[in-house]
């Protein structure tokens, strides 16, 4: 199913940031059980006569973007602020963990994030996601 909207170009404010636009939370919301790897939601994008593979990505507060790259803007004349017409449409990434468990009729997998506990240090929780490598780390070997 083809998602449609009209957005204004915008970008992150950092040296180098990139150019995007937001998606509205009524069109990535129903999408967010296909989400993978810190949120990323795969999609074919369209704007004018250019298309790429590229993913809805979160910006952290519950809302997504999606990013335009350099040779669509230049090719389609786009710039910042200009409000631009875009569609785009799930697609199913290879291999992932969606794909298997929505083959078989049952709800997707949970996202697995080894690295993040807000409950310990970013170090403690490193050691703990290698824990079981050769080298022995462990949380309380850094301790």
């Amino acid at each position: 199913m083809e998602n449609s909207f009209v957005a204004k170009i915008e970008r992150f404010d950092m040296q180098g940031g990139w150019h995007y636009v937001p998606v509205p939370l009524a069109l990535s919301k129903p999408l967010e059980y296909l989400a993978v790897h810190f949120g990323f939601i795969a999609v074919t994008a369209k704007v004018g006569r250019s298309s790429w593979a590229t993913s809805l990505l979160p910006k952290g507060d519950g809302t997504h973007f999606i990013a335009l790259p350099a040779k669509v803007r230049s090719k389609e004349k786009l710039s910042l602020g200009a409000e631009i017409e875009i569609s785009f449409e799930a697609r199913k990434k290879q291999g992932s963990r969606v794909g298997y468990h929505m083959a078989r009729g049952m709800p997707p997998a949970e996202p697995r994030n080894n690295y993040i506990n807000p409950q310990m240090s970013p170090a403690v929780s490193h050691a703990n996601s290698w824990s079981n490598c050769r080298s022995g780390l462990t949380a309380e070997s850094l301790i």
